[in-house]
């Protein structure tokens, strides 16, 4: 992994019941104490951007496992994410198969970034809504076209269609987290 390019850490159930919610400050302190550098969060939802450290020679499996096992025994959380690099991420955006979605209502577009690759392909999961979906590479894109807080195309059901466990984000956070990558891409150049 190229340690200048940087990179984004979404984080899985942010708000996780019972256990209470992620402590964003608390997430960049630890996360800063390993020696990765520009860390930031974006909003309380669990965007975690950073550049690894320098002497970092891991892959991004590496690095969400380090993540999770100092994230887990520093907050005590239960705790999952998937990380994507800035060109990933373009990617995503570029390969978007919902443009018209991404145009007319982005808050009712979400990714799903899984952690495993996914069965290409367009589902029929009709029968829990009038929801588009398409899956592809790591990613799956869901056009909540009634929105995203009545459905009954849950993340559970998504991740079992999948076979993968995901962290969505809409699409004005997807293109967020991507400008401030990019920004952070700047720092190191």
């Amino acid at each position: 992994m190229d340690t200048d390019v940087p990179v984004v850490a979404l984080l899985q159930a942010v708000n996780l019941g019972r256990y209470g919610t992620v402590p964003m400050p608390r997430l960049r302190e630890v996360t800063a104490a390993l020696g990765h550098r520009d860390v930031s969060t974006w909003l309380a939802t669990g965007n975690l951007m950073l550049r690894p450290r320098p002497d970092f020679t891991g892959d991004r499996a590496a690095l969400v496992a380090e993540l999770t096992d100092h994230l887990r025994a520093e907050l005590d959380l239960p705790l999952g994410m998937v990380v994507r690099t800035l060109p990933q991420l373009e990617a995503v955006i570029d390969a978007n198969p919902y443009p018209q979605a991404a145009a007319d209502r982005p808050s009712k577009l979400l990714v799903m970034f899984y952690d495993a690759p996914v069965t290409a392909g367009t589902p029929d999961l009709s029968a829990y809504g009038p929801e588009s979906t398409t899956f592809h590479g790591e990613e799956g894109y869901i056009d909540y076209v009634d929105g995203i807080g009545r459905s009954r195309l849950t993340g559970a059901v998504l991740d079992r269609t999948a076979g993968a466990k995901g962290s969505g984000r809409n699409w004005n956070t997807v293109l967020a987290v991507t400008r401030k990558l990019r920004e952070l891409g700047t720092v190191a150049g």
